[in-house]
């Protein structure tokens, strides 16, 4: 029996880093570790952030000015930030190893496994252009749902000029 044509279903994206065209696809299963520690990153600095505005923030939202703030309190941020820089480094490195996993699929060979991948020698690329590719990893090997999935339809007709006009 002859194997049917199948496409392939990976979504891509091509990306533009220092006149270098680069088609990424989404993360594979065996990447899934990265996406996951990156997740859990975010949501730490979530809490973080929302802790820190409960010490900045008077009743009425306003940002409050150190000169107001308790010592306790300017300890307490002091404590907030250097998590907060602790966890930067860590998704840093979780964005580097997610965004080489997607490059070296990309430059190399895409069949390789994550053991053969991460033998290569890395390619430089600066923190910043990691968190951008591996973000756009995510964000392909997760399709939108719900509200997203309409909000995107929605900007897509706008692009497209048949979407409703802004008055």
């Amino acid at each position: 029996m002859k194997a049917p044509n199948i496409p392939e279903l990976y979504p891509t994206e091509t990306i533009k880093i220092a006149d270098h065209e680069i088609k990424l696809k989404g993360y594979k299963v065996e990447d899934k570790e990265f996406e996951i520690q990156i997740r859990h990153l975010r949501n730490q600095a979530i809490q973080i952030q929302i802790a820190t505005n409960k010490i900045i923030r008077d009743d009425e939202n306003q940002i409050r000015q150190d000169k107001d703030l308790t010592e306790e309190e300017l300890e307490k941020l002091a404590e907030l930030h250097n998590k907060i820089d602790d966890i930067a480094d860590h998704m840093d490195e979780a964005c580097m190893l997610l965004a080489q996993r997607g490059l070296k699929r990309y430059y190399y060979d895409e069949e390789l496994t994550a053991t053969e991948l991460d033998k290569l020698e890395d390619i430089k690329l600066p923190p910043g252009y990691a968190k951008m590719i591996a973000d756009k990893m995510i964000i392909l090997s997760n399709p939108p749902l719900g509200v997203e999935k309409s909000i995107q339809a929605a900007e897509k007709e706008k692009a497209d000029g048949k979407g409703k006009l802004e008055e």
